[in-house]
């Protein structure tokens, strides 16, 4: 009697979703057969193949002359999507999986192709910003969506490129610069009394441009001790001379928020305070066929972790850490192509109440070269080679190439080993519970790709199979339930995956639709793991499908409107479909906007024992002032 009441119950349960389902399918459809009778101004198509990139190769290039998977997200993007951190917009993107503990990306862990947090480097114009003590603090980032000018995302190995930690990809976030004389301002209230408010200030000074910017969010949360209230800064100079180009900017973050469950489920009370500042210096001197990039940076952390902020004192740790780097690299161009080459210097350091103090320092080289012939063939070879005074020499050689079938299809192909050194926290933690290993060796892989791009206008699709062969992976491990975790390079895991991106823009003087752009994304992942009979800590959490569907409207009185619909599949938790939404009035200076984010209020969770809200509504204002 019992299983059947239970068997009922879950009957019910699965009815009741799939008619909220069915019922917001039904709202869309109605909104998109009533914006097709309308008759509006025409509309240029998004394309990309002309943008400049320079995350997948060492040297500037076009998207149509890059060899690797990448996705780029543009500042209208940005604006148009509803999010309002870094971590929800690249919730929307193939292949990449935000595991996220509360809101707005109060805490989120990035992994890319399924790889784990620690596998994927960060960088903000070019500079790693990926932290040593855990890649929990990874998108710990000193900037807003207001400071990005465009985000970068490279797929795949990237340490011929970039070093250690571009296991699973690269995500490089690339900052406004000052332009034009304006003042810009935002104010957003929302449910569980959401503010946000943000300024910025573009001008020119003496002879140099600057942007100045301000944000502040915060939230009583959706939920006991979800609680936020973040603050960021930014600033920048920008100076022009005869031989180039000379930048500077300073950033600061300051994030409290109420931890619930994040790490233990047994503390609801968990509380954390982070702050970051990151310093950045880069230069650009060209003449001739030659061009010198240097540039320098400093990055600091302070993380205060309480796990009862009822009771402070009893179980806290302080962590400060350092980051200091200096790096040069040239291009040349020649008659046999485009070459790279340069070398960095780096110190990482840390003082921790619970991992003690420790320092290393660090160096790379690298060099790549780009052939071309006949406009058809593209081989891209190159190397790099990082040393860490703890670990010694590492050394990454890859190659990608491309071949134009025809001028609107093209085949690619990469392979590149790729490397991670480990984190202070896997080397020296300690609680009652786990155990850092200071003999912890680095992580290798070798990472094999093959894609097709076809592109013409109004349409474009692409499609990549990947297989990553991981060795000396860490993982938590332990013999038997009565030992502690301890962190161990015990584990193998060969991934294999594929995706696909089909994008399209409806031709307006044909047809006259009011769907501006049609997007469908997929990506398939299977891990084969292998912890040689330990019993492992960290099960395997990847998203083994994630569909991912965006349709743009235009709509009558110069409004705009953005659906994003999610499915996911995880391996370690249930099935769900995730739909937002925003609506923007474009008032020439001034833009209104509504934002909802999970529609169909799913319950459902991405990492640890943190529930994730339901249904959130919120509204905002835009205003710029030219001069």
């Amino acid at each position: 009697m019992t299983r059947k009441i239970y068997i009922l119950f879950k009957c019910q349960k699965f009815t009741i979703k799939l008619r909220l389902i069915q019922k917001s399918v039904k709202y869309f459809m109605l909104l998109f057969l009533f914006s097709g009778n309308f008759l509006f101004a025409q509309e240029k198509p998004d394309y990309y193949l002309k943008e400049i990139i320079v995350t997948a190769n060492r040297f500037p290039a076009t998207l149509a002359d890059i060899n690797r998977s990448i996705t780029i997200i543009k500042a209208d993007e940005i604006q148009k999507a509803p999010a309002h951190s870094v971590e929800e917009l690249l919730e929307y993107l193939v292949g990449v999986d935000i595991q996220t503990r509360g809101a707005f990306g109060v805490q989120s862990d990035l992994t890319i192709r399924g790889s784990s947090f620690e596998q994927t480097l960060v960088l903000i114009d070019g500079i790693k910003v990926s932290d040593p003590q855990t890649g929990h603090h990874n998108l710990n980032i000193p900037l807003t969506l207001n400071d990005i000018k465009k985000i970068e995302i490279l797929k795949g190995q990237g340490s011929r490129l970039y070093g250690p930690n571009a296991f699973g990809g690269v995500i490089n976030i690339i900052t406004k610069k000052a332009n034009e004389n304006s003042t810009n301002l935002h104010i957003s209230f929302g449910e569980h009394d959401f503010f946000q408010g943000d300024v910025s200030l573009s001008f020119p000074f003496s002879s140099g441009k600057n942007l100045f910017s301000f944000s502040r969010k915060k939230s009583k949360g959706y939920r006991p001790n979800t609680d936020f209230d973040i603050s960021t800064f930014y600033y920048t100079m920008s100076f022009d001379f005869n031989l180039g180009k000379l930048d500077l900017s300073a950033s600061y973050l300051d994030k409290k928020f109420g931890a619930y469950c994040f790490y233990s489920d047994q503390y609801p009370n968990e509380w954390e305070s982070i702050n970051t500042f990151f310093f950045n210096a880069s230069a650009c001197f060209q003449k001739g066929g030659v061009t010198v990039f240097p540039k320098l940076h400093y990055r600091k952390k302070n993380d205060d972790f309480i796990l009862d902020r009822e009771r402070p004192d009893w179980f806290r740790n302080k962590h400060k850490t350092d980051d200091y780097g200096f790096e040069i690299q040239g291009n040349v161009n020649s008659k046999l192509g485009a070459s790279a080459f340069g070398f960095e210097v780096g110190r990482d350091e840390i003082n921790s109440s619970n991992l003690g103090d420790h320092t290393y320092q660090k160096a790379g080289i690298f060099w790549e070269h780009r052939f071309i012939h006949n406009q058809k063939v593209i081989i891209v070879p190159g190397i790099s080679s990082y040393y860490n005074s703890i670990w010694g020499w590492n050394h990454c050689p890859g190659m990608d190439f491309g071949y134009q079938l025809s001028e609107k299809m093209k085949i690619f192909g990469n392979i590149g080993k790729s490397f991670r050194v480990p984190t202070f926290t896997e080397l020296y933690y300690q609680s009652p519970a786990n155990i850092g290993n200071q003999n912890l060796k680095p992580e290798r892989a070798w990472t094999y790709e093959a894609g097709l791009n076809f592109s013409k206008e109004h349409f474009s699709a692409e499609l990549a199979l990947f297989h990553r062969n991981g060795f000396n992976l860490i993982d938590w491990v332990r013999d038997d339930p009565e030992q502690l975790w301890k962190a161990q390079n015990i584990t193998r895991v060969a991934t294999n995956g594929g995706e696909i991106n089909v994008r399209y823009f409806p031709n307006f003087k044909k047809r006259f639709l009011v769907l501006s752009k049609i997007q469908v994304t997929y990506a398939y992942l299977n891990s084969n793991r292998k912890t040689y009979g330990f019993i492992s800590k960290y099960a395997l959490n990847y998203l083994r499908h994630k569909l991912q569907i965006n349709f743009d409207f235009s709509l009558p009185a110069k409004l705009y409107q953005s659906w994003k619909l999610r499915f996911e599949d995880r391996v370690s938790y249930k099935k769900l479909f995730i739909l937002d939404s925003k609506i923007t009035w474009d008032f020439n200076s001034i833009d209104l906007y509504l934002e909802a984010t999970n529609l169909l209020n799913t319950e459902y969770m991405e990492a640890g024992f943190v529930p994730m809200p339901g249904k959130w509504l919120l509204g905002g204002i835009r205003i710029k002032i030219d001069k």
